[in-house]
């Protein structure tokens, strides 16, 4: 509704599609404008646009309320309470940790605890908290449960068809070929993934990108999404991973494959990350964060070793 547009309330998820709205009002704008024809879809259009420009400008708002207490460091920690709305009346988790460098952690809480929170936290892309965290300054790679943006300023359509420039995705294309099939992407996905025109080619068309993308299943935009992470591993200095329930959407015998190409290309790059499932976390993890059902206060465990 109006209200909820103006409110303000920006969910991450909703900020890639509402950037394609911008994108194809803009377009529609333009024809009309060209044309002067149709005056009551320009009105309704400039209606439309008003209102999307008043959402994305609270979530600037926010961003940089978030900036503030998100400080760069080579450390990665959060102090503080996070809360489930701006009054801060309703308490998610609180305390404090800190995790090791090079670990693998799974945030193993139930759902409404406040993990997507966190995630956006630590992405300083949204969420209510009191405190302060630590993170590395741009050296951050974000996965999230609902693959319509991959941070807070890559749309998904830039951080899948373009997460490195034209040479290196060139050298490492048969790679990417290699985690598709790994995968058990169908053949037809990976041929029209090739065909898409690179940032740098004046054919490029965001437009084209996006209803190709939109044509996919949850399931295929998701593992499609796995490979442009294990990319960026792989090509760029990622010191933090995060990953919000990245087995979601994606069959068990899949699952196996995605946890053996993520543990290798994490201990490759030597980055810390945190992840969230529901699922079976396939011994992806040498840590664990949980939520005290009692307290709400934050508790992180190291993962106990077999015995040989």
């Amino acid at each position: 509704s109006k209200e909820d547009v103006r409110s303000g309330n920006m969910r991450q998820e909703e900020v890639g599609p509402y950037m394609m709205h911008f994108f194809r009002i803009n377009a529609f704008l333009t024809w009309c404008k060209n044309n002067f024809e149709q005056l009551d879809e320009i009105q309704e259009s400039i209606r439309r646009l008003a209102l999307y420009a008043e959402r994305l400008q609270a979530w600037a708002i926010k961003r940089e309320e978030i900036e503030k207490k998100v400080i760069d460091s080579d450390k990665i920690s959060f102090s503080g309470s996070v809360f489930s709305d701006e009054k801060h009346e309703n308490l998610l988790a609180r305390g404090s940790f800190t995790l090791e460098p090079g670990s693998v952690t799974h945030f193993d809480a139930s759902s409404g605890s406040g993990k997507t929170t966190l995630f956006r936290i630590f992405r300083r892309v949204w969420g209510d908290f009191d405190g302060k965290c630590t993170v590395p300054k741009q050296k951050t790679a974000f996965l999230p449960s609902h693959v319509y943006i991959l941070g807070a300023d890559e749309p998904l359509f830039q951080t899948i068809c373009y997460p490195v420039n034209h040479e290196e995705l060139k050298s490492r294309m048969g790679m990417v070929k290699g985690w598709l099939k790994e995968l058990n992407l169908p053949m037809h996905v990976y041929d029209s993934l090739l065909k898409l025109p690179l940032s740098g080619d004046k054919k490029a068309n965001s437009n084209t990108i996006f209803d190709w993308m939109t044509s996919l299943s949850d399931g295929e935009r998701k593992r499609i999404a796995i490979c442009n992470i294990l990319l960026k591993l792989h090509t760029q200095d990622i010191s933090f991973l995060i990953m919000d329930e990245p087995f979601k959407g994606i069959d068990f015998k899949t699952q196996k494959v995605v946890a053996g190409l993520l543990k290798g290309a994490i201990r490759k790059s030597k980055c810390t990350a945190l992840f969230s499932n529901h699922e079976h976390n396939h011994h992806l993890n040498t840590h664990t964060l949980a939520i005290d059902e009692g307290t709400r206060e934050y508790e992180m465990q190291k993962k106990k070793e077999k015995k040989a």
